[in-house]
């Protein structure tokens, strides 16, 4: 009686260990999926970040392209400035020359009727 148990005890503990087996390969198989998949992840993360980098340099490029033509707007905007303050003073100076040849006009006229 005592052998029966014993044998019927380590049956039992064989089928247990056979299931434990069986666990532990679809444990295995499962870990291997992960690491497929993560492995894969990895490759989409390296790819997005390569894509990533080459906008981030290609919108480094149009900022710097966009800062020279602002500079260069700027300088022409100072250069139209100037020239229109001395457009204004050639202005003022024409209309200053104007009412001084109006007023020997009106003296000429003047003395022409006298």
């Amino acid at each position: 009686q005592l052998q029966e148990t014993c044998q019927a005890a380590f049956q039992q503990h064989e089928l247990e260990y056979r299931g434990l087996g069986a666990q532990l390969q679809d444990l295995s198989e499962h870990v291997g999926q992960l690491g497929h998949r993560t492995g894969c992840l990895e490759d989409a993360e390296a790819a997005a970040s390569g894509r990533l980098g080459a906008s981030v340099g290609s919108l480094e490029a149009e900022c710097r392209e966009l800062g020279a033509e602002v500079l260069g707007a700027s300088v022409e905007a100072r250069l139209a400035s100037e020239e229109a303050a001395a457009l204004e003073e050639r202005s003022e100076g024409a209309g200053e020359h104007r009412s001084l040849l109006a007023v020997a006009l009106e003296e000429l006229s003047q003395v022409r009727l006298e």
